[in-house]
């Protein structure tokens, strides 16, 4: 994985709250409202690892918005404080699509400002469409409950990958396997700091695979 090789975290599960912000800030400058609503619903549930993504990224806003405890925090978490101050940030006077896009582009993300944690969360649990900056607009009850359901599905398709890994080690005729979900909340590090020499969306293209599995790389 390229962030692994350049040295940043790479973990299966975990989501990077400057990827969400560049998202969510590249959908409102389109100025198309349909182009932000469509956050919601291409974050969707039918993929393990976007699930799990969608429930780190909600986790992560109730933890900054005090709704719950938060959790460890990242390398790249740390060195987000910085940039950031939300104080200086407030946006007055301004409707709730304006005011959310002056903050991303003062590089607020959900771990650095309550405003995006808010609009995030409201997007990942699926509570609005439009963005909420003020999360008693969405209710504590109804953000607990939408953030427990999720928990669920995730939880639920978890148990189908172990149970579909059963179910293949049973036709192999290998009965000793115990199959598990390896890799949850695997963080990755490497001593070398490099930059990628590569642009390209892949490198190998044939029937039924596209992807970039070769990588160039320079110190």
């Amino acid at each position: 994985h390229p962030d692994w090789a350049k040295c940043a975290s790479f973990r299966w599960g975990h989501a990077s709250s400057r990827k969400a912000a560049k998202k969510m800030l590249a959908a409102l400058k389109t100025g198309r409202p349909e182009a932000y609503r469509a956050l919601r619903e291409a974050d969707g549930m039918d993929d393990l690892r976007i699930s799990m993504e969608r429930l780190q990224r909600s986790r992560a806003c109730m933890a900054k918005l005090g709704i719950a405890e938060e959790e460890e925090e990242s390398d790249e978490d740390d060195e987000e404080v910085d940039d950031y101050d939300e104080e200086e940030g407030e946006s007055l006077g301004t409707s709730p699509w304006s005011a959310l896009e002056q903050k991303l582009e003062a590089r607020a993300t959900f771990k650095t400002c309550a405003a995006v944690a808010t609009a995030q969360l409201a997007l990942d649990l699926q509570l609005s469409t439009e963005p909420v900056l003020d999360v008693e607009e969405l209710g504590f009850d109804a953000v607990k409950d939408a953030a427990d359901r999720l928990a669920q599905v995730v939880q639920q398709k978890m148990n189908d990958v172990v149970e579909k890994q059963r179910a293949l080690a049973e036709q192999l005729g290998d009965s000793d396997l115990q199959p598990a979900l390896a890799g949850l909340g695997l963080q990755l590090h490497s001593p070398f700091k490099l930059n990628s020499a590569c642009e390209s969306e892949f490198t190998n293209f044939v029937g039924n695979y596209e992807a970039c599995l070769d990588w160039i790389f320079f110190s």
